[in-house]
């Protein structure tokens, strides 16, 4: 656990502007309610995931319950975009700990240009306003004027999958991990 910290610290020090606001006191209140939330749920705690709960409790996500939630939407509500991964003939967008993976190309709105490698990269540190699927059609993560897009099926499908997201699980705050698949 003490390593998860300081790794949770080199990555503030890293990125000093997602820390705005947060004091030591709001951390010490977000380690307390952690910890609470995990003794209260009566399972087995997994120390190693404390940090990243505490990190994301600290900075704004104090909510959890809608983490428990089916909906692919509340999954990625007001999470940070923390990073954009072209794997091969794929596309990872990373919020937080939740991954979307889109295998069709992508199409939407980034600042004033469409969507292609060089504009995707500048959705990170923006915020997830919705994910928007409108089923047969596509998948969308909104911020703010940014719309990345990913179609489902079409011409630039490569098998069954269109998009995936996957939460992972935080069983000591009694949160199962969860895949949508469209």
């Amino acid at each position: 656990m003490a390593s998860a910290f300081w790794d949770l610290r080199d990555h503030a020090y890293d990125r000093p502007d997602e820390r705005d606001g947060v004091t030591a006191e709001v951390v010490f209140q977000a380690v307390a309610g952690v910890i609470e939330r995990a003794a209260d749920s009566g399972q087995a705690v997994d120390w190693s995931a404390i940090p990243s709960l505490v990190a994301a409790e600290a900075l704004g996500r104090h909510n959890p319950a809608p983490l428990a939630s089916t909906d692919p939407n509340d999954a990625v509500r007001g999470s940070k975009i923390t990073g954009i991964h072209f794997v091969h003939d794929f596309i990872e967008v990373h919020m937080d700990d939740v991954i979307l993976t889109g295998y069709t190309e992508p199409f939407g709105i980034i600042g004033c240009s469409g969507v292609g490698p060089s504009s995707i990269p500048r959705l990170i540190g923006k915020r997830v306003d919705q994910l928007s699927v409108v089923d047969g059609e596509y998948v969308a993560i909104d911020s703010g004027e940014n719309r990345l897009a990913f179609p489902v099926g079409g011409p630039s499908a490569k098998g069954p999958e269109s998009v995936r997201l996957y939460r992972p699980a935080h069983h000591e705050l009694g949160i199962p991990s969860a895949h949508w698949i469209w």
